[in-house]
């Protein structure tokens, strides 16, 4: 059969996995998973986030969650900060005083600026790391939440570096901001703060696996389903995404390429 055999690997795909674009699936197992550590208890509200409290053990799950789609880390990071967003709309004391709440719960006063007490206690450089890593994923976050505010091209602009750096660097940063966001939620969830949804159940707990290499649909645009059949798929190699991809013209593939490192459409 080779690489693609005749029989439709996203056909079968999209008959096993929940509804969801793969970028959407991905990302709630992040949050799913994340939320069950003990850095997202809710014991630990109003603790910093960062590399030496509790960060790695949520980023290595984001490592786990994106085996199978290792260049997927910028789309997974993006779409965890528009889930954050999504939850903010539906806190109770509306958008803006939610946002406050989620700071307030990795230690964060409106500003953000850091708790007070933990300044006193955390030494210069935790406090620098704690600092970087909210700055950094805040500046993510308000690019995705304030598109319809933005005259210009921030968000398109703001990302083009962590979508196209080929650096194994900034997918380490990608990793960091999803795991960051993560455990916000997790922590606003089991406080009861914010309503749940579908994505903290089972059925979202770890992402579909593609068993074979072959073409899928696509894992952030997977275009118009034709009789369980997506009209826009993209060669998957057993490793990871290829930019190979197809689309249905009357009746038949058309195949081209499209680079996986690239901008999100606005």
């Amino acid at each position: 059969m080779g690489l693609f055999g005749r029989d439709s690997e996203a056909k079968r795909y999209l008959s096993t996995a929940p509804a969801g674009q793969r970028k959407d699936l991905l990302a709630a197992a992040c949050i799913n998973q994340i939320a069950r550590l003990p850095v997202a208890a809710s014991s630990e509200w109003g603790e910093p986030v960062t590399d030496v409290y509790g960060l790695q053990p949520a980023a290595q799950v984001v490592r786990g969650v994106l085996r199978q789609d290792q260049s997927m880390y910028a789309w997974v990071a993006r779409t965890t900060m528009v889930f954050l967003d999504a939850t903010l709309m539906n806190g109770e004391g509306g958008w803006l005083d939610t946002l406050g709440v989620a700071l307030s719960s990795v230690g964060f006063e409106p500003g953000p600026s850091l708790r007070p007490d933990l300044k006193a206690r955390l030494s210069d450089a935790v406090r620098e790391r704690v600092d970087g890593l909210c700055g950094y994923s805040m500046n993510i976050f308000w690019a995705v939440s304030q598109q319809q505010f933005d005259d210009g091209d921030r968000d398109r602009r703001l990302y083009r570096h962590m979508f196209e750096d080929p650096d194994p660097r900034t997918a380490e940063t990608a990793h960091d901001i999803t795991a960051w966001a993560a455990v916000i939620l997790g922590r606003l969830r089991n406080c009861d703060l914010v309503a749940g949804n579908r994505f903290y159940t089972d059925e979202y707990l770890n992402p579909p696996a593609m068993d074979v290499p072959g073409w899928y649909p696509n894992p952030y645009n997977y275009g118009a389903v034709v009789r369980g059949e997506p009209e826009f798929q993209r060669a998957w190699n057993g490793r990871d995404w290829t930019d190979r991809i197809r689309f249905r013209v009357h009746g038949s593939w058309d195949e081209d390429s499209k680079a996986m490192r690239s901008v999100p459409d606005n």
